[in-house]
């Protein structure tokens, strides 16, 4: 019992301290007034609460502690993530235009398959027209290559054509015209 004590820091005189500041303090920090009438508790009474409060604390104090159990927390696991319902803004078609033999600029395709329309127009008087043709190439020098047009325009007169293209990369392309009339070139998305 003693090294309970000596394990606490306290003398009895340290418990009683602590006891008797209890009580002040559960009595709203004054000591009761006594009472001559003798219904009060009496001098033995006192000694005799004090003596069980000390007696309780000494048997809780030299009691072995419990061992600690180790508490495991989990987080809760991740929800699954929700599908997105907010898709890419749809891809828009690529219109160019021009005159005559030249390569265009690289311009962007998310790839997947594409439907290809060009026109072409012989503005001259001539009788024999002109020649319309090209392909669609990707910058990266891939050896992918679409026709668009091959045709020979009657002089003075417009010609129409569609052809698909079908899986394409995602990347960068242009046009390489070999043409002698006036042209435009839609690529569009299916």
């Amino acid at each position: 019992m003693r090294g309970a004590l000596k394990w606490t820091g306290f003398g009895i005189v340290g418990l009683l301290a602590i006891v008797g500041l209890g009580t002040l303090v559960g009595s709203g920090g004054s000591r009761p007034a006594p009472q001559s009438d003798g219904a009060g508790p009496s001098q033995a009474q006192l000694e005799a609460t004090v003596s069980a409060r000390v007696n309780a604390t000494v048997a809780a104090l030299s009691k072995p502690a419990a061992a600690a159990q180790p508490t495991v927390t989990r987080p809760n696991p991740p929800a699954p993530a929700k599908p997105t319902t907010a898709t890419a803004p749809e891809e828009k078609p690529v219109t160019l235009a021009g005159k005559g033999i030249l390569k265009t600029p690289p311009f962007e395709l998310r790839g997947g398959s594409y439907s290809i329309k060009w026109t072409a127009s012989d503005s001259s008087s001539s009788a024999v027209g002109c020649y319309q043709g090209g392909q669609l190439q990707a910058v990266d020098g891939s050896l992918h290559f679409e026709t668009v047009g091959n045709a020979m325009v009657p002089g003075g007169q417009k010609m129409t054509g569609e052809t698909q293209a079908y899986n394409l990369k995602p990347g960068r392309y242009f046009l390489d015209m070999s043409s002698g009339c006036d042209w435009s070139v839609t690529i569009a998305p299916q």
